[in-house]
């Protein structure tokens, strides 16, 4: 489906996207089986753009994916993994709705560009706080789940997702970029964040991501869970998701709450339930302070390189200053040092 929009001249492509987002989910609805009144409301801008489709009522989600972000094959591996793990009912997420000639997403192209948009099961259910403590434990427990379905799935071969290891995420090449570009990182808050990374990286030498890892998550945050009526979780958003430490998706629930006094209770809830479906050595334990504040730097890279998201304009330069909190703590070797299951 195509539709025609005035291309800019000197925009970014980010501000291209943002100008068209309303415009791609308008046209991508037509390729689907819905009421001719059915409509798009903008919920949020974020790595993509998601909408409440209704009609009265809610009777979907569409993402707008980001211009150039993803390849084909790695949505189509994005899509195809969230349909194996409904087929084998591995942990809760809203089914992917087919198009009218039964494809996972729709290709829409407006204004010289394409972005590709995926419509899913609207679910009713609130987002988690960060002291929910037994919701925390049922997020570990569908995380190690999700691990113990990758460790038996026989990937097909055209299956492409990022790897999110030590590389991608602080190599000259990370995939959002450098956190040395966050907001607001002057180079007194530059010099102690560059210590603690090297910290890390001599930490993480000897845990590569490739050795304990696989397909995971990689954005199991608050924002990307729902608590369903019953209490059970529902997990959403596996547009991150991609070949990492099994324990990055522990990073990510703990995501914008590094700073706070009850993370060390929140990852503790979440070991309990992750060991009860899969088993953890000291090794991973040990690992469990410098991954979270791998993440935490990971987070800095991402607003420095998405400053039009809604997340950016929310935390402005408050993200950066707790950064640098927790890496002082992190340094002294008082950030997650005592946590157990």
């Amino acid at each position: 489906m195509s539709a025609t929009n005035t291309e800019p001249s000197q925009q970014s492509i980010a501000g291209l996207a943002r100008i068209g987002e309303d415009v791609f989910a308008e046209c991508a609805l037509t390729a689907y089986e819905l009421p001719s009144s059915a409509h798009t409301r903008l919920i949020s801008t974020s790595e993509n753009a998601t909408f409440l489709v209704e009609d009265g009522r809610p009777v979907g989600v569409l993402r707008v994916y980001r211009h150039d972000n993803q390849s084909v094959d790695a949505i189509r591996s994005e899509l195809a993994w969230i349909d194996v793990l409904r087929s084998g009912d591995v942990v809760r997420t809203p089914a992917i709705q087919r198009t009218r000639t039964g494809e996972a997403f729709h290709l829409v192209e407006a204004g010289g560009v394409t972005r590709a948009c995926a419509l899913f099961e609207h679910v009713e259910g609130t987002e988690p706080v960060s002291d929910d403590l037994r919701t925390y434990a049922l997020v570990g427990r569908t995380a190690a789940l999700l691990h113990r379905h990758v460790e038996g799935w026989a990937r097909p071969s055209w299956f492409t997702r990022p790897h999110w290891d030590l590389e991608g995420v602080l190599g000259p090449q990370a995939i959002w970029g450098q956190w040395a570009h966050g907001p607001e990182v002057n180079p007194e808050r530059a010099a102690l964040l560059r210590r603690a990374e090297s910290e890390v990286r001599r930490n993480l030498a000897t845990y590569p991501a490739d050795s304990h890892g696989g397909l995971v998550h990689c954005d199991l945050r608050a924002a990307n869970l729902l608590k369903g009526p019953d209490d059970e979780v529902w997990v959403i958003d596996f547009d991150d998701s991609g070949f990492s430490w099994y324990l990055w998706d522990l990073c990510s629930s703990t995501t914008l709450i590094e700073h706070l006094p009850h993370v060390d209770q929140v990852v503790e809830a979440w070991l309990g339930g992750y060991t009860q479906e899969r088993a953890l050595g000291a090794e991973d334990l040990a690992a469990i302070p410098h991954l979270v504040f791998l993440r935490r730097l990971h987070l800095l890279a991402w607003l420095g390189s998405h400053p039009e998201a809604d997340l950016a304009h929310e935390l402005g330069d408050s993200y950066t200053i707790a950064t640098c909190e927790v890496a002082d703590r992190y340094l002294s070797g008082a950030f997650l040092g005592n946590v157990r299951p």
